[in-house]
């Protein structure tokens, strides 16, 4: 007699959400745990003046993948709206400047670009010129943002150019963070020992990439898999052990089940933690994966009308802000067309309290008044805690070793392990999934 698999799904995000999804699909009988009293993870849409607006995950370039594979059987491909891919900007000495077209969260597509920007002076367009003098053969499995753009254009580059995004879209330092998770095809580049400034100008037009969003936020994705994924939340794990059978005991504070496999989509701090008892060498445990981070995401209300000064795109502040905006950028216009909303995105420290969190949305008020000149009200926040993970050098080996110590039906995914947007999520989910699959 057919006994279909029992799987356990730690962790009520996309990622969580999509890798339940792909298990049930297989024929498998899951459950999803949420450690907190909210599903969803970062995708979050709020609902001001009653117009939805995505706060958490926007725009999502259009790859070809598990992500669109999803949206497509669930039924919401006619919910997606074609965008403009985003224009990054800058917010320095009260000035705000256009980031090079090519420079974009999703990578590098055109830095020959960046020789006609406003935000680097001409002795730095002429140094940036020189950068396939400036190749040379990588050493090691790993590099960091900062010493790979300051070996290939200089430091006062890096510092002007690629800082503000790691600092405004990662919320990363350029000297930590990892060049294969910043960018793969910058990446690529250096481990082939090929100029950057050359690629660009041979690939341009091959490196395109539209943006789409989902009518009506993101959160219609989610609320569209909670129709076939049932999900227990303020269900913490406290405790994984192993039977001689191969099965997994889970306990919680109230409750004690037993299941065949385990995908963990939550934050890699607390994997660190879980799997102490069950791994086969605690040596790789010692220390965790990455530093987490709390975000914050607000919404102001701002007089008059935003779009015509900044576009709806993304505003990057000057990295040395005190480290806690993270970005902003114009979510679009009331009803009355009145007034303007701005979303601005601001990090702290792991498990913060209100009163730290409290003065990280200050610190925001304050910055989106100095950004427009407008007395800025705050409609609504969310307080993510633990989502944001410091990638840095040599992350994805960390992984991988993780990974390798694991038993076979206990596995990782998500944006901790990955990377992060919804695209690798949902990628990162599935083949999560098949993988648990497969071992069971």
């Amino acid at each position: 007699m057919y006994v279909r698999p029992s799987m356990l799904v730690v962790g009520g995000g996309i990622t969580g959400l999509a890798a339940a999804w792909k298990l049930k699909s297989l024929g498998c009988d899951v459950k999803v745990w949420e450690a907190s009293s909210r599903v969803g993870g970062q995708v979050v849409t709020a609902d001001v003046d009653g117009q939805k607006f995505d706060t958490g995950a926007s725009k999502v370039p259009v790859i070809p993948g598990p992500l669109f594979d999803l949206i497509e059987e669930l039924g919401l491909t006619h919910e997606l709206s074609e965008v403009k891919p985003d224009e990054l900007k800058i917010h320095r000495d009260e000035r705000v400047l256009q980031l090079p077209k090519g420079l974009t969260p999703q990578g590098l597509t055109s830095f020959s670009s960046a020789l006609f920007s406003p935000v680097l002076s001409w002795p730095l367009k002429l140094r940036a010129a020189q950068e396939p003098l400036h190749v040379r053969r990588p050493t090691g499995h790993d590099i960091s943002v900062a010493d790979f753009i300051s070996q290939r254009f200089g430091f006062r580059l890096c510092d002007q150019l690629i800082a503000p995004v790691t600092w405004g879209i990662l919320g990363s330092d350029p000297s930590e963070q990892s060049l294969e998770c910043f960018s793969t095809s910058m990446a690529r580049l250096w481990r082939e020992n090929k100029s950057i400034l050359l690629d660009s100008l041979v690939n341009r037009k091959s490196r395109t990439v539209s943006m789409v969003k989902m009518n009506g936020g993101w959160s219609r994705l989610i609320d569209r898999l909670l129709v076939d994924v049932e999900v227990e939340v303020c269900k913490r794990v406290d405790r994984l052990t192993l039977t001689s059978d191969n099965q997994i005991v889970v306990r919680e504070a109230e409750e004690e089940v037993t299941v065949n496999g385990i995908v963990f989509a939550a934050p890699d701090s607390e994997a660190v933690q879980l799997f102490a008892g069950i791994v086969r060498n605690n040596d790789v445990l010692e220390s965790s994966l990455g530093r987490n981070h709390d975000t914050v995401l607000s919404v102001f209300e701002i007089e008059g009308d935003l779009v015509d000064r900044f576009g709806i795109d993304y505003i990057l502040q000057d990295h040395i802000h005190n480290n806690v905006i993270r970005l902003a950028n114009v979510l679009g216009l009331t009803r009355d067309r009145r007034y303007s909303l701005l979303r601005v995105v601001g990090i702290c420290e792991s498990n913060s309290t209100p009163s730290s969190v409290d003065e990280v949305i200050e610190c925001m008020e304050k910055y989106a008044e100095r950004l427009t000149g407008k007395f800025a009200r705050l409609v609504d926040f969310t307080h993510l805690p633990m989502s944001v993970v410091d990638e840095n050098v040599g992350h994805r080996n960390k992984v991988q070793q993780l990974r390798s110590i694991l038993p076979a039906n206990v596995v990782v995914a998500g944006s901790y392990f990955d990377g992060g947007g919804l695209n690798s999520s949902v990628a990162s989910a599935w083949k999560a999934a098949a993988q648990l699959y497969s071992a069971i």
